[in-house]
């Protein structure tokens, strides 16, 4: 037992293997990816002992016995699974199902997970984020409406909440000319669905019909 936990339970491990299957799989579409828990954990333990983890002393406190997670560690996993598998952010991921109370301890492992996530290689978030190239793993939203005889865009990343008011007015520019230079800098290939005010709305036809055509020629995989 103590040579299973000393070579397949450590976080250079999981790198190794990850390499290793990506050379003996070399032609697959996509490559193989790490949810780096065994990295999130480190840098936990990092952020413990410099005392900016509310309620915790050390790593094993996340810890129910030896090797088993208690509901913390649990959320600790949790949190690293749905950023690396939907590449988005954990902040205000509830953490009421696993009985992790404290606002603050949810808070500092959210940050912690995305810290690691959006950074390690392996994980495959920071290539999804490159400028120049720009990608998202549920595609893009484009929001466009029209107000006082002007039509206003939005694109933003996909995701699997509502966007609020705010987000959208924040991120809007104004004319086709200035939201086609937003979608010269997606990858090729990307998902925009084009909708209105809301995305349930349906968009202006005039100016959706022109940003259609406009996607079709980057070759973006417009909807809709």
């Amino acid at each position: 037992m103590h040579q299973f936990l000393s070579t397949n339970e450590t976080k250079d491990y999981f790198e190794r293997l990850t390499l290793e299957l990506r050379k003996t799989c070399p032609n697959l579409k996509k490559p193989v990816l790490m949810v780096p828990v065994g990295h999130v954990m480190y840098e936990l333990n990092q952020r413990i002992k410099a005392g900016v983890v509310p309620g915790h002393k050390e790593i094993k406190d996340v810890f129910a016995d030896g090797i088993h997670l208690n509901n913390v560690g649990s959320y600790v996993v949790g949190c690293t699974y749905f950023a690396t598998l939907y590449r988005e952010n954990p902040k205000g991921l509830p953490a009421e199902p696993y009985k992790v109370t404290d606002p603050k301890l949810a808070e500092a492992i959210q940050d912690t997970v995305w810290k690691v996530v959006s950074s390690h290689e392996l994980a495959g978030v920071e290539k999804a984020t490159a400028v120049g190239g720009k990608a998202s793993f549920k595609g893009w939203e484009l929001y466009i409406w029209q107000q006082d005889g002007d039509t206003y865009f939005c694109l933003l990343p996909g995701t699997n909440r509502l966007k609020s008011d705010a987000e959208i007015a924040a991120a809007a520019v104004q004319g086709t000319d200035a939201i086609k230079h937003k979608l010269d800098e997606l990858k090729a290939g990307e998902m925009v669905l084009p909708c209105g005010r809301r995305l349930a709305d349906q968009a202006p036809e005039g100016p959706a019909k022109e940003i259609r055509k406009y996607c079709q020629k980057l070759g973006l995989d417009v909807q809709r």
